[in-house]
């Protein structure tokens, strides 16, 4: 379609505006209080591409000489924007004289007409296509708690803490699984019932929760008999040595959408000193580590130096190569995100109202157990369905600055 609507609609109702509230709750009680909901639809402005509708050719040489070849990325003229519609409400709340606010935001979004590339047998005529493919939803909940335990002409200080948590689940594919394509190799998949891109690969055979080896102390995929029509059902199988035998089953081996994330936030400020910072952490996220499997593979990862040194058994890395579980970590972590400190020449000289001089610094220290350089990280870019992939992203720097800002 040419063209494309997303009507929206929001209200909101503040009683403690009406005149009865003072004299029912007075100044030291609720202070103020706002309802508010909305309703909307929006589109997906990053999910199809400026050509992915069209069929397009590569140049490439032959014989020295410059020619083209058909992408192997089909054409679909008929793909559509993706169309969310979201329910919302909430309130938001401050008391004890305006010095604690609370707010709460309640939603939910269904997303339908998903964009994915995906996956295409070779005897199709391509190996991906960009197309609509199912519908998703998103519930969900956003706490804030902001206080300001102190305030003088002298001296203030407030504090604000951030609670978000989101649970996604495909409800509609029209097929057991569609994998999503991607450079990195990850076995990205969208399944029905289940979180949008769940990493669906070859898991650890495992003897009661914990990891079987074979007998030279290897890594190896679980094996046995998976049901084709429903993926998320197999059995795994033993020989009589007790170790796997069949074929090799795919099972969801982790989950790139976050428990919960949040954040803290502080302001100090002290006459003309200003102190502030910001805190971010992120809870219960997989990534696919495709750079860990990479640098092991050419010889510079830390687990091929342990083989070379006889710290784990010869063949350890050829034999993780098959199993993508090994690839996933856990990509949870805590980030001083920023933190700064300025002071304020109020009328230095004459003809200059203030001189405000600081320095500020960025994404300073990251807390996690991450195999890599950063778990803060995507390969997919802004899709919103490939998600946690790690494939030569260039981590996020750590900055510094320093400010000089004169006001006349």
């Amino acid at each position: 379609e040419a063209n494309q609507t997303y009507p929206k609609f929001s209200a909101s109702f503040v009683p403690s505006d009406l005149d009865f509230w003072e004299n029912a709750f007075g100044d030291n009680a609720i202070n103020a209080l706002k309802l508010r909901a909305s309703w909307g639809q929006a589109g997906n402005l990053t999910g199809i591409g400026s050509y992915d509708r069209f069929w397009q050719f590569l140049p490439v040489a032959y014989l020295g000489r410059p020619t083209i070849i058909p992408s192997s990325t089909l054409a679909n003229p008929n793909v559509a924007p993706e169309r969310m519609t979201e329910l919302e409400y909430g309130a938001d709340i401050t008391v004890w004289r305006n010095k604690v606010n609370i707010g709460a935001t309640f939603y939910q979004q269904k997303i339908k007409d998903l964009v994915v590339n995906r996956v295409l047998a070779a005897s199709e005529g391509g190996l991906g296509i960009v197309n609509n493919v199912g519908e998703m939803e998103n519930k969900g909940i956003e706490l804030s708690l902001s206080v300001t335990p102190i305030s003088t002409n002298d001296l203030t200080w407030g504090v604000t803490f951030l609670y978000n948590r989101n649970r996604n689940k495909i409800t509609e594919l029209g097929s057991p699984t569609i994998a999503i394509a991607n450079v990195a190799g990850a076995p990205s998949f969208l399944i029905e019932g289940m979180p949008a891109s769940v990493f669906y690969g070859t898991a650890f055979a495992r003897d009661n929760g914990q990891i079987l080896l074979t007998p030279a102390g290897l890594i190896q995929s679980e094996k046995g008999v998976q049901n084709s029509a429903t993926p998320l059902v197999y059995e795994a199988q033993r020989d009589n040595t007790g170790q796997p035998t069949g074929a090799a089953i795919r099972a969801v081996i982790g989950n790139p959408n976050p428990d919960f994330t949040g954040s803290i936030m502080s302001n100090l400020a002290y006459k003309n000193f200003n102190f502030s910072f910001l805190i971010d952490f992120v809870r219960g996220v997989d990534v696919f580590n495709a750079d860990k499997r990479t640098r092991q593979g050419v010889g510079i990862g830390d687990y091929a130096e342990k083989e070379l040194k006889g710290e784990v058994p010869r063949g350890y890395i050829f034999a993780m190569y098959t199993t993508e579980e090994w690839r996933i970590d856990d990509g949870s972590f805590t980030k001083l995100r920023e933190i700064s400190l300025s002071y304020n020449f109020k009328r230095p000289v004459k003809g200059i109202n203030n001189i405000n001089l600081g320095v500020f610094g960025r994404n300073l220290i990251s807390w996690d157990n991450y195999n890599g350089y950063d778990p803060e990280t995507n390969a997919g870019g802004n899709s919103d369905i490939l998600r946690g992939v790690d494939f030569g992203n260039v981590p996020i720097p750590r900055t510094y600055k320093m400010q000089l800002v004169v006001t006349f």
